[in-house]
């Protein structure tokens, strides 16, 4: 066994913060998670700085934010050019292994599921991660269609509804590496909980914990769409009422996860690995299910940027942590935990010490929207900034303004940007906001920006040519 701890590192796809056990959901069935978080840390104020799923992604492999990403939407190929995660891990001595989803190879907006968006041929389109890498096809028919890719075009089916194959494969994995004195780092890369929300989409063994179910209307629940939706964020007509069986469906997919996390842990366990493995649980991103007239994620409230983020090594971390952390930080902040040396590119910032000592500094989130979910339009561009206690947001196109504050208004239905008795307040957010910006060179530019200066056919252009 090696000295340097192991990594596992889960993510599930549209998970939000309050839709667990451990965080109060009395109608979540997460017995797993709700253990895992009982022995572990739990950051009660983790966000996605972008929360679409590429741009997440780009942001975790890269420790960078989107604007020098260059994702700024799904669909779009990553620029190979970064020092990434799984290449800082190579460097450090790790074996690594992806499975699941690959989100930064395909440049086309439909038929995701064919080979040319599913497979990633071996080298740097990989982003470092050479050991073992298991690309799943993008379809919307996870329960018969799920199949994957390894290094070439031939096309692996699952045979299995996704998310389990994905996990089987990583129960696999986890007892391969176990027996070498390598240490490793697996990226586990979930397919749910996703739309679309439906019963087809779930097995009904899950589906029926929650078949009976009736979920309460949230406060802050619209059938309006919000002004600022996309085509994406946009409830069409009828939708609404079929709200009740999204979640049921939601609900579901989430309790399989958990039945493979434990699946998974289980694994850890019987190879000798838990007390020298760093074990992860996180979300990309979560869901709005009509809270402020909006579904899917793209947005700065509360239901689309919190997401869950419990973190074990053995019995170094345990209890709730309020620290303020950002996609762009897990890079930095994992690899100075495994003692591996954190590229200079890098732009989020190294909260391991928070983690370790249990307390939380001052840190403020920078959270953004660069425009719709997958296809090229303006006026949907958003910055943001997060502290324990408040949101402030503001629209490119309108100057729209938002604050609210999270500890005594946590479903954000009072902005009190225009009240003057937060002026003081709402100043001292924005000059965080735009000086965190100012330090990552994001300019606020609007999504034909990035379509003309950044992008061609899709597929993100290495910085130096990028105004060629």
């Amino acid at each position: 066994m090696s000295d340097k701890p192991n990594l596992i590192y889960i993510y599930a796809d549209t998970l939000r913060y309050s839709s667990l056990g451990f965080n109060s959901d009395e109608y979540a069935y997460t017995p797993n998670l709700d253990a895992l978080a009982s022995c572990a840390c739990v950051l009660t104020n983790a966000v996605s700085s972008h929360p679409v799923r590429a741009p997440y992604d780009a942001s975790l492999f890269t420790g960078k934010y989107t604007p020098s990403t260059g994702v700024v939407m799904n669909g779009l190929r990553i620029c190979p050019e970064h020092e990434t995660f799984a290449s800082a891990l190579e460097n450090g001595g790790y074996e690594t292994c992806y499975i699941g989803r690959w989100n930064l190879y395909s440049n086309r907006f439909s038929n995701s599921s064919s080979s040319k968006n599913s497979f990633v041929p071996m080298g740097e389109n990989r982003l470092g991660f050479n050991g073992f890498f298991a690309s799943f096809s993008h379809t919307d028919d996870i329960m018969s269609k799920s199949c994957y890719y390894l290094d070439t075009k031939e096309k692996i089916q699952a045979g299995k509804y996704e998310p389990d194959a994905e996990c089987a494969l990583a129960v696999d994995r986890i007892e391969e590496m176990s027996k070498t004195n390598k240490p490793f780092a697996m990226f586990l890369s979930l397919s749910t909980p996703r739309e679309a929300w439906s019963k087809a989409n779930v097995p009904e063994n899950f589906y029926s914990l929650f078949d009976e179910i009736e979920f309460p209307n949230s406060p802050n629940e619209s059938s309006v769409n919000d002004i600022h939706s996309d085509g994406w964020s946009k409830f069409a007509p009828g939708k609404f009422k079929n709200l009740n069986d999204m979640k049921r469906a939601y609900y579901a997919m989430t309790a399989d996860i958990d039945r493979n996390v434990g699946k998974i842990i289980d694994t850890v366990k019987k190879f000798g690995l838990i007390d020298n493995t760093v074990i992860v649980f996180t979300s990309a991103k979560g869901e709005m299910f009509a809270s402020h007239g909006r579904r899917g994620a793209n947005t700065f409230y509360e239901e689309a940027v919190r997401v869950p983020f419990v973190i074990k090594w053995g019995e170094r971390f345990s209890g709730v942590n309020g620290q303020c952390f950002s996609t762009p930080d897990i890079m930095p902040t994992l690899l100075s935990i495994l003692g591996v040396k954190v590229p200079d590119s890098v732009e989020g910032r190294d909260e391991s010490a928070s983690i370790f000592l249990s307390n939380a500094d001052d840190n403020v989130c920078l959270m953004m929207g660069t425009g719709p979910a997958a296809m090229f339009g303006d006026g949907y561009e958003w910055r943001a900034v997060r502290t324990k206690k408040y949101t402030y947001a503001k629209y490119l196109i309108d100057s729209r303004e938002y604050l609210f504050d999270n500890e005594n208004d946590p479903y954000q239905m009072k902005n009190l940007a225009g009240n003057k008795d937060y002026y003081h307040i709402k100043a001292v957010l924005v000059a965080k906001m735009f000086g965190r910006m100012g330090e990552v060179g994001d300019k606020f530019e609007k999504n034909a920006y990035y379509k003309k200066n950044r992008i061609k056919k899709r597929i993100v252009l290495p910085v130096d040519n990028s105004k060629k």
